[in-house]
């Protein structure tokens, strides 16, 4: 599924009860302003924080999920990564500030999807924009996915029984699926240049997964298949062309109820 959100959260769990959001709250310090929001289905508080880094010059906007309702030192982990996560995006080193027209970067975050597949893992993206004052704001996406028995942060290698074999197989069968992206399907040798170093089997590729029941859900940051007008493309590849080359513990993901 395509999310085209710049506020907002889609929530998807394998039971069933209401999503919608509740129990609101909003607290101040000198340095920042938080809204909490909770959702009782998904044990997930989201934390909409306003403020200032890096010595003032970077303004951010930002939505940080805490996890709740687990094992109290998993849900640590997770929540720790969470928000280092979220805390990534807008701390900009000096060399990269030097890039703003006038010092300063304007950063925007949202958790624009939260998916739990049943007790077994959560995963959350996020899409972010830094606006450098230029012609328009660069964005990103990550994707951030744990396994709820011990809170540890997924890669794409554990999808896999060997990570070498399984994500060759995945960028080959990524390759049509991408080509078919660009209008009529067909390719210059520039662009074929981009997609093939976009789809080098590596978990830096295809660390932004989601699975879903009818494949695995990957997106692409901007530029990395393609030029910005393409945004960040998706991919959804069917877990029959994968089946061969799933770990256990990718097989119950893939069988887990959304």
């Amino acid at each position: 599924m395509k999310i085209a959100l710049s506020v907002g959260l889609l929530l998807s769990a394998g039971c069933s009860g209401d999503n919608r959001v509740g129990r609101t709250s909003t607290t101040s310090t000198n340095r920042a302003t938080s809204t909490t929001e909770v959702s009782s289905s998904l044990d997930l508080t989201f934390t909409h924080t306003t403020g200032k880094a890096v010595g003032g010059a970077v303004t951010y906007d930002v939505k940080v999920p805490t996890l709740q309702g687990i094992d109290a030192t998993i849900a640590r982990s997770v929540n720790a990564d969470l928000a280092g996560t979220v805390e990534r995006f807008y701390t900009l080193p000096t060399h990269e500030l030097s890039q703003s027209a006038n010092g300063t970067v304007k950063v925007t975050a949202t958790a624009s999807e939260a998916r739990r597949l049943d007790y077994l893992a959560l995963f959350v993206r996020f899409d972010y924009e830094q606006d450098f004052n230029g012609a328009h704001p660069a964005s990103f996406v990550t994707v951030a996915g744990y396994d709820l028995s011990n809170g540890k942060r997924l890669s794409i290698y554990d999808m896999f029984k060997s990570p070498t074999s399984g994500i060759k197989v995945l960028a080959q069968v990524s390759l049509p699926k991408v080509q078919a992206l660009y209008t009529g399907g067909g390719l210059d040798e520039s662009s074929q240049a981009i997609v093939d170093e976009g789809l080098k089997p590596s978990a830096e590729k295809f660390n932004n997964f989601i699975p879903e029941a009818n494949g695995l859900h990957i997106v692409f940051e901007p530029y990395q298949v393609g030029p910005y007008a393409m945004g960040a493309p998706e991919i959804v590849v069917p877990w029959s062309d994968l089946q061969d080359e799933l770990s256990p513990f990718g097989l119950q993901l893939a069988k887990s109820k959304r």
